[in-house]
């Protein structure tokens, strides 16, 4: 084996496959007694599915799912020997997604009343582009704000540095 041929692929750095986004997702799904199902997004694959079975769920026995933020807060402050940071915390979005939906439901009302209501008529968006054609289907359909995805020169010191700059030079201009 040869380290150039690791430290030169660049799917060893990053996953770019179909759904990308996706590979680490976690779908949580909380039923209460009362016959209401929330559901929530989280990330952190298989190792985030082990905290909210084997951890996160039995802190959620029993207790009243109306109750988000108190909720959170337990649930965020048990924690401690995952150090609260990384794949527990995006385990814990799962979960808070979830009781959030279930919130929702049971009040009637969409979650973003809940959390204050909307703040403005419309937001910007910005797209996510891998390559120059994406940039410009975004651009066609209006989308004036842009998230490069930098797929080389990471790893390769100064270097890298200035092609990634140059590429970012190159985008701006579009």
């Amino acid at each position: 084996w040869s380290s150039d041929v690791c430290s030169s692929d660049l799917r060893r750095w990053r996953y770019r496959g179909p759904f990308a986004q996706l590979v680490g997702a976690v779908i949580v799904v909380i039923k209460t007694d009362q016959g209401i199902t929330g559901y929530g997004l989280g990330a952190g694959g298989s190792v985030a599915a082990e905290i909210i079975r084997g951890h996160l769920s039995h802190l959620l026995i029993g207790t009243n799912p109306l109750n988000v933020e108190l909720l959170w807060e337990q649930l965020y402050t048990s924690g401690d020997a995952y150090g609260r940071r990384g794949v527990f915390v995006m385990a814990l979005s799962g979960v808070d997604n979830a009781l959030w939906d279930i919130l929702g439901k049971a009040m009637n009302q969409p979650v973003y009343r809940l959390l204050g209501g909307p703040t403005k008529d419309r937001i910007p968006i910005y797209q996510t582009a891998l390559n120059d054609a994406m940039f410009e289907a975004g651009l066609k359909q209006g989308v004036r704000q842009f998230k490069a995805s930098i797929q080389e020169g990471v790893a390769e010191g100064r270097d890298g540095m200035k092609r990634i700059i140059q590429r970012l030079r190159e985008i701006r201009h579009k």
